[in-house]
């Protein structure tokens, strides 16, 4: 975003050469799309099932390698796609793109479903009809739940993929005018914190519904007070993978918090999160202290801000137990109300207010890095089990260091990840890995097993 940003300040850039690096990827994705939905047969959708076989006519070793090149074109639009969502570019339409293109369980019914939506039906019969082919043959498409799981899915991936941004916005050269610190207290992270506070709330406020009173609402207001007044400013003063990961121990604490507290049975696999998780902080930590007392490095209280961040979290996590049947819109509304309302005395008394670019980049730091995915999450999560939606959710901490590196490797502000924050990034993952994957696999071998009892 600052390359971009730079380039388009340059006295020799010509706006219209801008434009044309705009427009370009644009034009690629609608010609292909109309390209794909030109060509799809007529009675494609016509039945209620699609058989397996594909590119039948071919030689099988040419089948295959023409089967890995759409797989291949499709994650590559995938990938764009999501890179599109912090540069200049069609992401939606080139995920959508890349979907289209990749195979995947499910794919055939979750197709039809789309298809049978009156918006896309109007769009794809027009532009079928402008280039001579004939009308799609859809008949009693109905969506089932593998459809169902399908599309939960992709909007969690989705929602995963814009909450990775959070380091791209808070690492952003535009608000280096904002100091680091003051007296000891993270300016520029609590000033990121109010103000997208402020912007993700005024986009959740027309999806609320139902208001309703529970005293679990304040301690999750105030986890998530506490948890934004930690993160962001652990992302402004360490690495953006050693602030997500170290976040990102929060289910370490929630087990914790059961087992100490609640007297909760833990169970092998939690048991192996934890101690993965566990040895994974204190790798980080461990080594930050002796980076900083060797080389005068200044990211440990970044680092401790971040193990901060997770414990606040799983504190919103436990707060949510008894929360789930009110409108999840308007929890998210109640937590950034009392985020923004806590931090403007701070905000006032500092006089430190958003100028020129610095009000677009906030807007979009609450709307699409926060508010959108929060509100595409709580869709997908209605028809994807738990511990499979928190599994998908992984891939936020993944990209979040990728996107950095992607924006601003090339800037002098860039702090790669040391090598201890990837090898403790590493425990945390296979912790979290072995316990929601783990749950998964005997979730599915169950039903299986009911499936074997209960059919002839």
């Amino acid at each position: 975003m600052t390359a971009i940003e730079n380039w388009l300040t340059a006295d020799e850039t010509p706006l219209w050469l801008f434009a044309v690096a705009v427009a370009v990827p644009y034009v690629i994705v609608l010609a292909t799309v109309r390209l794909v939905i030109v060509r799809i047969p007529a009675d494609y959708f016509a039945k209620k099932t699609r058989g397996h076989a594909r590119f039948e006519h071919l030689a099988p070793p040419l089948r295959w390698l023409v089967l890995v090149a759409k797989n291949a074109l499709g994650l590559l639009f995938l990938v764009a796609g999501a890179i599109m969502f912090v540069v200049p570019g069609p992401g939606a339409l080139s995920m959508l793109l890349g979907v289209l293109l990749l195979d995947f369980p499910g794919k055939y019914e979750l197709e039809r479903w789309c298809i049978s939506r009156n918006s896309v039906r109007r769009g794809v019969d027009y532009l079928r009809r402008r280039a001579g082919s004939e009308p799609l043959i859809i008949e009693d498409v109905v969506e089932g739940p593998t459809a169902r799981v399908i599309r939960g899915r992709l909007l969690i991936v989705l929602a995963a993929v814009l909450w990775s941004t959070s380091g791209v916005f808070a690492k952003s050269e535009v608000f280096h005018s904002w100091p680091l610190d003051e007296s000891g207290w993270p300016v520029r992270g609590t000033l990121l914190a109010f103000w997208r506070a402020v912007f993700a709330g005024a986009v959740i406020l027309p999806f609320v519904r139902h208001l309703r009173f529970r005293w679990s609402l304040v301690t999750m207001s105030l986890a998530f007070l506490l948890m934004n007044m930690t993160y962001l400013p652990a992302l402004t003063l360490t690495t953006a993978a050693n602030a997500i990961w170290l976040q990102n121990t929060a289910p370490i604490w929630v087990y914790l918090f059961g087992a100490l507290v609640l007297r909760e049975r833990i169970l092998r696999r939690d048991w192996l999160l934890l101690l993965f998780g566990m040895l994974g902080v204190a790798l980080i930590l461990s080594c930050e202290f002796l980076a900083g007392a060797e080389t005068g490095r200044t990211s440990l209280k970044g680092a401790l801000l971040g193990t901060l961040s997770g414990v606040f979290y799983a504190g919103i996590v436990i707060s949510l137990r008894g929360l789930r049947q009110l409108n999840s819109a308007w929890l998210m509304l109640c937590c950034h109300f009392v985020t923004a309302a806590a931090l403007l005395p701070v905000v006032i008394a500092w006089g430190i207010w958003p100028e020129g670019h610095q009000w677009l980049y906030l807007a979009a730091f609450g709307a699409l890095q926060l508010s959108i995915p929060y509100l595409l999450f709580a869709r997908g999560v209605r028809d994807v089990a738990g511990h499979e939606a928190s599994g998908l959710v992984l891939l936020e901490p993944v990209l979040v260091p990728l996107w950095v590196w992607v924006a601003y490797r090339g800037t002098a502000s860039y702090d790669p990840p040391a090598w201890w924050t990837i090898a403790g990034a590493a425990l945390i993952l296979s912790g979290l890995l072995i316990r929601y994957f783990g749950a998964a696999r005997r979730q599915l071998a169950s039903l299986r097993r009911f499936r074997d009892v209960t059919e002839p």
